[in-house]
This record gives structure tokens, sequence and C-alpha cells, in this order.
């Protein structure tokens, strides 16, 4: 399997402002606690409140550890700036509100992570009609982006996006006609969250392009995959999932939360990587497959996601001078 790359920890500025979307549990909490420990304010965009509070007082007990034997070198704050949210991304009502509540504090952002992450042993559709785990794993991060990369173009030299994707994504298939996987007869748990996996990574291009061909330079996007961790995503897939998780976890493959974040950690705070994008595993630049990096894809995955949404994108008003409209002449209906 080879080591493990760790990261280089930073000091952030205390008017850094970071949104970790399931900063509740796994990835995501270490994710949020580590930002913070850094220095940065960050919002923990979470369903339930009570689960997060918990963790919140968790990672203010891990910070009073680490003051104890500080070994980091790093300016540690007096107290974490942890600040809770509500985010349901199965729902685009909640979504929004979450937009709205953020855009209303009148806080830039510098980084926004889109970590939150669902894998489920069957098809669902949610409220809005849309399969459950493409829903939540990449249309609502989606919708959140487009509102926010006015805040984040203006918010400092060095903003980044970053999509917590996976391994799977590997096993993404795309196909224009059911770009969902709605139609589907048997049991395709897996496939359908590896294809949301693989939207996660197409994102990643066509958004950079879009920046890129508005020259805009400040604001880097990335992918990942953080490694095979033991984390509470797989707690509702497939009997076989939960059978690697076990055998994983005996034969030592799997590694803990804490390293599982440093992929996610080094995309976000690494200062070499400013104003780039790339995929990254294991803290290191690496080429995703073929199907994500197919640029007709892209288009007809950017062109059917923005159809999804049309209700609900910004209006041109709001995004003037940042973003440019996507034209294309492929229109699936969502």
């Amino acid at each position: 399997m080879g080591g493990r790359v760790s990261y280089e920890k930073v000091t952030l500025p205390s008017d850094c402002v970071v949104i970790v979307t399931g900063a509740s549990t796994g990835i995501g909490y270490e994710t949020a606690k580590n930002l913070a420990m850094m220095g940065a304010k960050v919002i923990m965009a979470c369903r339930n409140e009570e689960k997060t509070s918990k963790a919140i007082g968790e990672m203010r007990q891990d910070l009073e550890k680490l003051r104890q034997g500080n070994t980091t070198g790093l300016q540690l704050p007096g107290e974490l700036q942890l600040h809770y949210m509500n985010l349901d991304l199965a729902s685009l009502k909640s979504t929004k509100k979450f937009i709205e509540e953020f855009k209303a504090t009148g806080w830039p952002l510098h980084l926004l992570v889109c970590n939150a992450g669902l894998a489920l042993n069957t098809m669902e559709l949610t409220e809005n009609n849309h399969e459950m785990m493409f829903q939540v794993n990449y249309l609502g991060h989606y919708l959140m982006i487009e509102h926010f990369l006015p805040i984040i173009q203006r918010s400092g030299e060095d903003c980044r996006i970053i999509l917590v994707s996976s391994l799977a994504h590997g096993n993404c298939t795309f196909v224009k006609d059911d770009i969902e996987g709605k139609n589907k007869t048997k049991d395709m748990s897996f496939k359908l969250y590896s294809n949301s996996k693989g939207y996660q990574v197409m994102h990643m291009y066509s958004l950079y392009s879009r920046l890129q061909r508005r020259s805009v330079q400040n604001i880097g996007v990335f992918s990942l995959h953080p490694g095979y961790v033991q984390t509470e995503l797989a707690r509702d897939i497939s009997k076989v999932f939960q059978t690697i998780n076990i055998v994983s976890r005996k034969l030592g493959i799997s590694i803990n939360r804490e390293k599982g974040a440093f992929t996610t950690l080094y995309c976000s705070v690494n200062p070499d990587l400013k104003g780039t994008s790339g995929y990254y595993d294991n803290c290191k630049l690496t080429t995703p497959s073929a199907t994500t990096r197919n640029k007709e894809y892209q288009e007809i995955l950017e062109s059917y996601t923005r159809e999804c949404l049309k209700d609900d994108l910004p209006k041109d008003g709001e995004v003037a001078g940042y973003v440019d409209t996507y034209y294309t002449d492929r229109q699936p209906t969502c």
C-alpha cells in the first residue's frame, strides 16, 4: 500500500472563513477541527445540531489536550472558532436556506470543503425527485458553489474549493440518457455511489475551466480521494461493503479518520497549490479516470445539472463579473 504522506500545518489568520459540510463526524470532523486549530473560523454545515454540538465540545477538549503537550510548532488559538449551521443536502429547500443564512452573515469565504457524502444500498429519491446520492454528494454542493462563487472571488488572493470524491469514481460510467441512474431496474447502489463521486471530479474540471476562461486566478479547485477510511459513510450501504469494511480493518488496510483528512487538509492549506487545480490521492497529484476527464461528458453533465437547478441558480445579475453562464447545444431534460 505504501506509506501515507502527511501535510505541513500552517497558521491561518483568524479572519479566514471556512465551510466544511458533513463536519460532525469522520473526515469532516478532522478537517474542521484541524482548520480551526490552525486559527480559521469554521462553519460546520451539518444536519443534526445536537450531534454537531457534541462534536464541537470534543474538538475543544482535543485543543486542550494538544495545548498541554504541543509539539506541532503552531501558535494555537485561545479558543476554536466553530459555528454550527443547519444543512441537509437531501433537500434543496434546506440547501437554499443555508446559502441565504451564510450570505446574511456578511462574512467572506476563503475555503469551501464539500465533504458531506452518502452511500446507500438501494436507489432512493429525494423530496426533489432526484436520486439520493446524486443530490447529496453532487447536486447540493454544486448549488452551494454557484451561489458562493462571487463571495469566494472577492474574499482574498488564495481561495479554494475542495470536492471530496473517492477512488470509487473509477467505477463511474456515464449514461447520457440516465445520468442519475433512476431508470436502473436492479440494485446498482455501488454504481450510483461511484457515479456521484465521478461527477464531483468532472465538476472540478468544468468549474476550473470556467474560472480560467474568466481569468479568475485566485480560486483553486480540487478533488481528491481521502484513502480507505473507516467512517460512518458505509453505515447504510450494502452488506458487501460492510464486509469489506470489516476485512480491511482487520488486515490494517484502512486508515483512521485523522489520516483520512490529510489529503483534504493538504489541498486546503498547502501554499504551493494557490490558484491551481487537480485530483489528489495520498497528498499527491494524480490522474483520475478517463470517464471523468472526458470533456464531452463534462459538458453534458454541466448542462443537465443547470437544467435541474434552473429555478435555484443565481440570476445573471447576481454573478455578473464572476462566472459566465454555461452555454451548450446539448440540453438533456432533468
